[in-house]
């Protein structure tokens, strides 16, 4: 729970309010009796994950599952509801620089605020690995897999938030979406001499909204002494930003 000082504006002046001051038009006033302002908030998260793996003849083969998901519960208080606050400066029922304001006059003017939200992404992959022909210097290997994924996001902000009736609010919108996501790929391993081998790899991604994208890969791996080996590789990448980054 974070606590800041009490909400402190510059507030017109209203010629027949009680309180109002000769020749002052503003008066900057610190909402003491509505309290600090509080703001706490609760975090609950779910991490679940599980896989199978497994040889046919003589290939690897796995699959994965996974789901994230978090949820979160903000609650703040000691803000003042703007058109709350004007009908009660326009009705004398608010009075400055006093402790004996009414409490439902206080609740009406500084109403506690609940904004909530919920986020998650789910996976699942399937992949395979193994050998397909001879070479000088080994055996050729295929990797191959594909991968889903969906996210989602459930944002609710308080509904004085999305009026823009809170004065300090965070400006924020409702969201309530999901994207789905698709990508498979697939990886040559070529053992062209023992001391010298060569990897072929493709990635294709898809993510709703923003089309499908081909990433290719090129490596080199060269054994020059038994104590010496030199690397080098060179690939593109793709990633969109999920729904919470966005």
């Amino acid at each position: 729970q974070l606590r800041n000082a009490p909400f402190y504006a510059r507030v017109t002046l209203l010629p027949d309010h009680p309180d109002a001051l000769r020749d002052a038009v503003w008066l900057d006033y610190v909402f003491r009796d509505t309290g600090p302002i509080r703001s706490r908030s609760s975090n609950d998260a779910l991490d679940v994950l599980a896989g199978l793996s497994g040889m046919r003849g003589e290939w690897d083969w796995r699959t994965d599952l996974s789901h994230t998901r978090s949820e979160v519960d903000n609650r703040v208080e000691g803000l003042v509801r703007y058109t709350a606050f004007e009908q009660v400066l326009a009705s004398g029922d608010y009075r400055f620089g006093r402790w004996d304001n009414a409490p439902e006059v206080l609740a009406r003017i500084a109403p506690a605020v609940r904004s909530t939200g919920l986020s998650s992404i789910s996976q699942a992959g399937v992949g395979a690995y193994g050998p397909l022909f001879e070479l000088p210097g080994g055996r050729a290997r295929l990797a191959l897999g594909l991968e889903l994924q969906r996210d989602r996001l459930d944002h609710r902000p308080d509904p004085l938030i999305l009026g823009n009736d809170l004065a300090l609010g965070p400006q924020k919108t409702a969201v309530n979406s999901q994207r789905d996501g698709a990508a498979t790929y697939a990886e040559l391993t070529l053992p062209l001499h023992r001391r010298l081998q060569v990897e072929l790899a493709a990635r294709h991604d898809w993510r709703e909204g923003y089309g499908g994208r081909t990433s290719p890969k090129l490596g080199v791996k060269w054994s020059v002494f038994d104590s010496l080996t030199l690397r080098g590789s060179q690939a593109g990448g793709f990633r969109a930003p999920s729904l919470f980054e966005l």
